[in-house]
C-alpha cells in the first residue's frame, strides 16, 4: 500500500513539473495587480533588498545619481515592480531577463543607448517606460514581450521600430513623441487593442495604410510632422475620438473623414496648406466634431 502511495506522489510530481519550469518550482508567488504591488513593502536600497531577496516585490531605486546597474540587481528574481527612473546608469544589466516576474519597469532618463536582448525574455511585462534616453534602435526580438500594454519611448533617437512590434497584441498605449521616427512599420496595423498613439514631433511624412486596422484607436496625435496626406480608408477607424494634425503639411483631408461619427476633436491649427473653404465644408458635414483651425 505504501509503495503505491509513494508511486502516486512521484507520478503527480512528474506531471506538475512537466508544466512548470523547475527554475520556478517552489518560488511561484502569483502575479499581483499594480494596486496590490504598491501596497507591498517598498525597498529603496539595493543592499537591504538583497538581504530579503526572496520576498522583494516592490523595488524603487529611482533618483539615485549615477547608479551602477550591475548584475547584482538581477539576483532579485521575485521583483514585479522596478523603478529605476533618473539614474543616468548608461546601460542595463546584460541578464535583466533573469528578473522573470517583472510586470512594471520604469527606465526614464538613464542615458541608455542600447537594450540587452535578454529584456525580451520579460514575458510578464505590462508597462515599460524608456522615455528620455538615447536609444537608436530596439532589439529585433522586442515583440516577444506579448503581455505589454503600455509603452513609452518618448524623446529617444530612433528612426523606426522593429517589425516584431506587431506581435504586441495587448498594447493599448504607445508614445513615440520626439523619438526621431521617420516611418512606421506595416505591422503597426496588427496592434488590435491600441487606443492611444502619440507621434508628436517626429519626421513622419506618411502613415502606412495598415494603420486603419487599429480598430480600437481613440486618440491619434500627428502634430508637428511632415504629414501631407492620410490613408484613404480612414473611415475604418470607427472609434477615433481625437485627431491632431496641428502644424502638419496636410494638403487635403480624405472625403470619408466625415464618416468618423465618434470623432470629438479635429485639430487643424497651423495646418497651413489646407484650404479654408474645405475646412468650412467639413464643419458642415461634421456638426458634432469640434474642428480647431
Amino acid at each position: 500500500m505504501t509503495k503505491n502511495v509513494n508511486f502516486g506522489f512521484a507520478l503527480l510530481f512528474i506531471i506538475l513539473t512537466s508544466f512548470v519550469p523547475l527554475s520556478c518550482w517552489g518560488q511561484i508567488k502569483g502575479m499581483l495587480t499594480k494596486e496590490q504591488i504598491l501596497a507591498e513593502p517598498r525597498f529603496q536600497h539595493l543592499k537591504n533588498a538583497l538581504k530579503y531577496r526572496d520576498s522583494v516585490i516592490f523595488l524603487d531605486l529611482s533618483y539615485q545619481e549615477k547608479f551602477n546597474l550591475d548584475s547584482t540587481l538581477t539576483r532579485l528574481r521575485e521583483v514585479q515592480y522596478l523603478d529605476l527612473r533618473n539614474n543616468n546608469a548608461g546601460k542595463l544589466p546584460k541578464y535583466i531577463g533573469n528578473m522573470q516576474f517583472l510586470q512594471f519597469l520604469y527606465l526614464h532618463r538613464n542615458g541608455l543607448k542600447l537594450l540587452p536582448e535578454s529584456l525580451c525574455k520579460l514575458s510578464y511585462l505590462k508597462e515599460l517606460d524608456l522615455s528620455e534616453n538615447r536609444l537608436t534602435q530596439l532589439p529585433l526580438c522586442f515583440g516577444q514581450m506579448t503581455n505589454l500594454e503600455w509603452l513609452n519611448l518618448e524623446s529617444n533617437e530612433l528612426t523606426t521600430l522593429p517589425m516584431s512590434i506587431g506581435k504586441l497584441e495587448k498594447l493599448q498605449y504607445l508614445n513615440l513623441a520626439k523619438s526621431g521616427i521617420t516611418e512606421l512599420p506595416s505591422t503597426i496595423g496588427q496592434l488590435k487593442n491600441l487606443t492611444d498613439l502619440d507621434l508628436r514631433t517626429n519626421r513622419i511624412k506618411k502613415l502606412p495604410p495598415e494603420i486603419v486596422y487599429c480598430k480600437k484607436l481613440k486618440n491619434l496625435d500627428l502634430s508637428f510632422n511632415g504629414i501631407r496626406s492620410l490613408p484613404d480608408s480612414m473611415e475604418k477607424l470607427t472609434n477615433l475620438e481625437t485627431l491632431n494634425l496641428r502644424f502638419t503639411l496636410i494638403e487635403k483631408l480624405p472625403d470619408n473623414l466625415s464618416m468618423l461619427k465618434k470623432l470629438k476633436v479635429l485639430n487643424l491649427k497651423k495646418a497651413s496648406l489646407l484650404i479654408k473653404d474645405d475646412i468650412k465644408a467639413l464643419k458642415e458635414k461634421m456638426p458634432n466634431t469640434k474642428i480647431i483651425y
